[in-house]
């Protein structure tokens, strides 16, 4: 700027060219050029245009933002990663289908076990928790920035309970780390089938009737919804693309009622909560002795069912 007299005063008294462009808060002055231009009304613009200057970096940017709860995300989830190879490598295997972090043994109760004892499980989870929620977090920070609602989160919020419920409520509940899941491809199936076994029919959770419900309408809410969109969207040969008028009509013509373009997306949004949420009170719900005295199976724990209703004794 001309303001910095001492500056200017070099340049003058070089024998460098420059030029004096006029603007807003005063003037820009450029000077040390590369080559040598013969400017005219026609190139004059786009030679003051700062971008014109500029020289293309080799490294293509990243079109994303990142932001300081990406940061902490891609902390804690290259942190737990480690771990998990670091458990790997004191199991003695690589093979991804054996490799398995293990809680605590339940003599640990809900205490910090030694690392190789289900420590490294806790300080993993953690990781988990850390990056899941900065990651929600990061999501809030996006929604605020372009001014939009908070169902992104939310949903997002709702998969976070379900896995907590798994490895932190459950658990804490029960009195131990060790009847959380291991983190393993094999070992955590071992362990759902367990404990779907340590309650003689886990189908008989009620909560687990609901999930399942839910988690099949969203298959089903979803199938019709995107078959419908791309009905619309890809017509015959030569036609033109159908509008929302055209796929209301058809569920109107279908089941008698269309619940218009937002209301699916906010029923298709309901359901898919609905499976996760259901999920993660199904097993919240499964071991408590509040609520599962020891022994007690779920058929067994549908023994109210038959004196609920005073008729349902007749003929017995």
């Amino acid at each position: 700027m001309l303001n910095n007299k001492e500056y200017l005063n070099k340049i003058f008294q070089s024998n460098k060219p420059l030029i004096i462009y006029k603007t807003i808060g005063g003037y820009d002055v450029y000077t040390d050029f590369k080559e040598k231009i013969t400017l005219n009304s026609k190139n004059f613009k786009n030679f003051l245009n700062k971008k014109t200057l500029q020289t293309k970096s080799p490294i293509k940017e990243l079109n994303c933002y990142i932001g300081f709860f990406g940061l902490m995300t891609i902390f804690f989830a290259s942190l737990g990663t480690l771990l998990i190879l670091w458990g790997a490598a004191l199991q003695g295997t690589w093979n991804p289908f054996l490799i398995s972090i293990n809680p605590p043994a339940l003599e640990y109760g809900l205490q910090f076990a030694p690392l190789r004892d289900g420590g490294l499980w806790q300080i993993i989870t953690i990781c988990a928790h850390g990056a899941f929620i900065a990651w929600l977090l990061r999501e809030v920070e996006i929604c605020r920035k372009l001014g939009i609602g908070y169902h992104i989160p939310i949903a997002f919020g709702v998969a976070i309970f379900a896995y907590t419920s798994l490895v932190v409520i459950r658990p804490v509940l029960m009195g131990a780390w060790g009847h959380a899941f291991p983190y393993g491809i094999f070992s955590h199936l071992d362990w759902v089938s367990y404990t779907g076994y340590a309650y003689i029919n886990f189908h008989f959770n009620p909560a687990h009737w609901i999930a399942i419900t839910f988690f099949f309408t969203t298959t089903l809410a979803l199938s019709l919804h995107g078959g419908l969109i791309l009905s619309a969207a890809n017509p015959e040969s030569g036609k033109e693309s159908k509008s929302p008028d055209h796929e209301d009509t058809y569920f109107r013509d279908f089941i008698g009622y269309s619940i218009g373009t937002i209301g699916i997306h906010r029923i298709g949004l309901f359901v898919a909560l609905s499976a996760g949420w259901w999920s993660g009170i199904c097993i919240i719900i499964s071991g408590p002795s509040w609520l599962m005295p020891d022994g007690e199976s779920w058929i067994e724990w549908w023994d109210w069912w038959p004196n609920f209703f005073t008729f349902a004794s007749i003929g017995g």
